[in-house]
């Protein structure tokens, strides 16, 4: 039988060690806002474009961690980054959103 707690503890200490250092490095665009979607192992950019949908998860998630767990600012930051290219592109003056971006938040 599966030790759910111990599941649960190995997949935070790897999402906490792991997952997050990776995307705080690698995964923001610093030159036109937002993240990058899809990167290589390594943390290159594969493809420049972004999905509304993934910018607004990482967005959250960053979000979540820092009002959950230890409200570290970096997390925070690296939400308010996300958040501030959304605002600016991902959605008409109807706030009607777009699926799908340009790297500097185009059609």
């Amino acid at each position: 039988m599966l030790d759910f707690q111990k599941l649960s503890a190995t997949y935070q200490q790897a999402l906490l060690r792991q997952v997050v250092p990776f995307w705080l490095k690698h995964g923001r665009d610093e030159q036109c806002g937002g993240y990058f979607d899809l990167l290589s192992a390594t943390g290159e950019v594969i493809e420049g474009d972004k999905s509304v949908i993934q910018q607004a998860q990482q967005v959250w998630a960053f979000a979540w961690l820092y009002n959950t767990l230890d409200g570290q600012p970096t997390w925070l930051e690296h939400a308010r980054h996300g958040a501030n290219f959304l605002s600016q592109f991902a959605h008409t003056d109807t706030l009607s959103c777009y699926a799908q971006l340009d790297r500097r938040g185009g059609l």
